[in-house]
This record gives structure tokens, C-alpha cells and sequence, in this order.
């Protein structure tokens, strides 16, 4: 056993590796590309098939008819990306899946490589799909895995949703941790039944009420999910929604002080509601960290209003957190010192803020002489004063 520090975008395509994927597909965008890089990079060309394609939509349709021929799939998009595959993810819920089918989704909160800080797991909710988002690096690797293993057994596409910071960061794994047995068994080969992958008026109700049906499996499978766990014993409650767990845990130099109890949430839908229960009665109010929109803290306070529990559950809704942007570790301290003044952290050293990406075009782009030539015609035009050009970093 070898310990090795790697990024998160590195464990997350390791994940996939070790869960027997052998059909990558997906369109471009940061930060999921990443993920395709280091799968290239970990893998040979007749271990893996690896295909960008025109857009997100053909991309999720070429996993698709992979996972039902028998090919664990995995489509790797960023946020808005998903946006582009929604019309068959609106059906792709319903029909299910056969081989393990896994919807690697990049978000970007801050918006630093994208036209919009968009929250993913907000679709995943629109289309009833399971959602996991690790709460580290280690986390990713094992959540990926997981992730393919839950999808073969429901016969559900899982999203798992990482964001820009979790890509980017770096963490110790040992080579040797997760296991090979789901790996080693072979996919399920294709059924060929009448009807079975088609959702019709006819059957669009039958399919949805089985839909709801898987969705209550997972979430027992979810309530002991070591992807959510508790450290502490204090009366206060914090809450770290994914990656803003490790950022947290980071800011207290990985110690829980006496008066906190903070729950690691690492599978959003469907929320492990009896476990959230647990935890809420054990504390007297509770701070929800996450990005983007509060999702996971509408859904807790939901929880807590149906159990009768009378807490104070504050977040971005109650302006205890900022409401747009990243979050980094001088917004979490001056969330954590307005929810309890006594606190008075003080992040140390500089934070270093990406800033939005100014991105080159390699060399040979056939792009290259078509600017060129728009240059020179603008010039002739007056210059870009008089002259509005439109385009996409794609």
C-alpha cells in the first residue's frame, strides 16, 4: 500500500478506473475536463474509449446506448453543459439504465471559468436523479466508485456533482483503498425486451411511480452512507454540504472545537432525512455551509419543521453566509464569527482567488486565421469602436 498525493480531478477519473468504466464521453468545459485529462492519462486506448463529442446532448445519448449495450459510462460536463443534455435526461430518469451509467458534473461556483455560477444539483432534483457530491479528495475516488456500483444495482443514472475547488485541490490516497470486486464482475449484457428503454405516454406514469420507488431504496442506502458522518459533541451545529466540508474542516485545522458538532453531508438527494433528524435534535441551532443556491438548507429546515423540531437553522437564505459567490475561507470565518461571535477567527496568510480565464488558442487552431481576418476587416471598419464581434470560447 503506497500513499500518493494527488488533485481531486485525479481521484475522481481514478474512481471511474477502478469501478471498470470503459466509455468516457462529454463536451469540453472546465472543470470537467480535468477529469477526462487524467482518465487519458491513467489509461490505454484499448482499456477505455474516450470521445469528445459536438455537444453535451450527443454525449450523454452516446453513454446511454453504451450503458444499455453492457458499458459502464461515464459523461463528464460542467455545469451548464448539463443544461445542453437535459432533454434526454428528462427521459433517461425514467427508462433507467443498464450497465452503470454516471453523470460527472463540474459546477463553478464564483463563476471563474463560466457565464454563470449555476447549483446542478438543483436538476438532479428537477429530474429525480440521485446526487452525491464528496467532501474531499479521498471522498471523490470512493464516490465515483460508489456512484457505479448504485447505478448497476437500481439500474438508475447517478449524478455526482465536484466543483472548481474540489478539481483543483490536493490530498493524500492510498493507492490500494478502494476494492476490486464490483470491478471484477463483468456489466450486465443488453436486454432485449420489447419497450424496456422506450418511456411512451403509455407507460410515462408505471415508469415514474417505479422512479419514486428506486429513489426510496437509495435513500435507506444513503441513511448509512459513510459519505456523511458527525465529529463532535458540542450543542451548536454546523453543517459542510460537499467540498465546503473540507474547507471548513481546513479553516479549524481539522479540529471540532468543544461547543460544535459538525455533520459531513455528502449525498444531497434524496437527503438521508432520519439522519438529518438525528443530528438536528442533538443541537440547539445550526449553520448550513454549501454553494451554491441554499438547497440543502431549505431542505433541512424542512426536515426540522416536520420532525416538530424548533431550531434556528440559519445560511445564505438567512444572510449569515454570503449569498453569491465561492466560498473561501475568510467568507466561512465571517459566517462562523456573525453565528457565534465568540469564535473570532482569523484566516491566516493570503487567499488566492482565481480570476476568470483568459484562454489561449493552441497552436495550429483553425480558428486562428478567421480571427486574423476579422482583425483586419474590423480595422478597415473603423476599429472595434465601430465594430461589435460575437463568439464562444468553445
Amino acid at each position: 500500500m503506497v500513499n500518493k498525493i494527488v488533485s481531486g480531478a485525479y481521484a475522481l477519473g481514478l474512481g471511474a478506473i477502478e469501478a471498470g468504466v470503459s466509455m468516457v464521453t462529454g463536451y469540453p468545459g472546465a472543470p470537467a475536463t480535468a477529469v477526462v485529462n487524467q482518465i487519458l492519462y491513467l489509461t490505454k486506448p484499448d482499456e477505455v474509449q474516450v470521445e469528445w463529442t459536438s455537444n453535451e446532448k450527443t454525449a450523454i445519448e452516446v453513454a446511454f446506448g453504451a450503458s444499455l449495450g453492457g458499458m459502464r459510462s461515464l459523461l463528464c460536463v460542467k455545469s451548464v453543459g448539463l443544461n445542453v443534455a437535459l432533454d434526454p435526461l428528462m427521459a433517461i430518469n425514467l427508462s433507467g439504465c443498464n450497465a452503470g451509467l454516471v453523470f460527472l458534473v463540474g459546477d463553478d461556483p464564483g463563476g471563474w471559468g463560466s457565464q454563470n455560477e449555476q447549483d446542478s444539483r438543483s436538476l438532479a432534483l428537477a429530474a429525480d436523479i440521485p446526487l452525491l457530491e464528496p467532501t474531499s479528495v479521498p471522498d471523490a475516488r470512493r464516490a465515483v466508485h460508489y456512484a457505479f456500483q448504485l447505478s448497476e444495482e437500481k439500474n438508475l443514472p447517478i449524478i455526482l456533482r465536484f466543483t472548481r475547488a474540489l478539481a483543483i485541490a490536493e490530498a493524500e490516497i492510498r493507492t490500494s483503498e478502494v476494492s476490486d470486486d464490483f470491478r471484477s464482475q463483468s456489466p450486465p449484457s443488453y436486454k432485449r425486451e420489447f419497450m424496456r428503454w422506450v418511456v411512451l405516454p403509455i407507460n410515462v406514469v408505471p415508469r415514474h411511480l417505479q422512479l419514486e420507488e428506486r429513489l426510496d431504496v437509495v435513500q435507506t442506502d444513503f441513511e448509512d452512507s459513510p459519505f456523511n458522518s458527525v465529529a463532535g459533541d458540542g450543542q451548536i451545529g454546523l453543517i459542510g454540504a460537499g467540498f465546503t466540508y473540507t474547507k471548513l474542516s481546513d479553516l479549524l485545522d481539522n479540529i471540532v472545537p468543544p461547543e460544535l458538532r459538525i455533520l459531513r453531508l455528502g449525498t444531497f438527494h434524496p437527503m438521508p432525512l432520519n439522519r438529518v433528524r438525528d443530528y438536528l435534535r442533538t443541537v440547539e441551532s445550526v449553520l448550513v455551509l454549501e454553494e451554491t443556491i441554499p438547497l440543502a438548507e431549505r431542505a433541512i429546515r424542512a426536515v426540522a419543521q416536520s420532525a416538530g423540531l424548533i431550531l434556528p437553522i440559519y445560511g445564505r437564505d438567512t444572510g449569515h453566509v454570503k449569498r453569491v459567490g465561492e466560498l473561501f475561507s475568510p467568507d466561512i470565518a465571517d459566517a462562523l464569527n456573525r453565528f457565534l461571535p465568540g469564535m473570532d477567527l482569523l484566516p491566516e496568510g493570503e487567499i488566492d482567488r482565481p480570476r476568470p480565464s483568459q484562454v489561449p488558442l493552441c497552436d495550429g487552431c483553425p480558428y486562428i486565421p478567421t480571427f486574423e481576418a476579422l482583425s483586419e476587416v474590423t480595422d478597415q471598419l473603423g476599429g472595434h469602436d465601430e465594430v461589435v464581434v460575437v463568439g464562444d470560447p468553445g
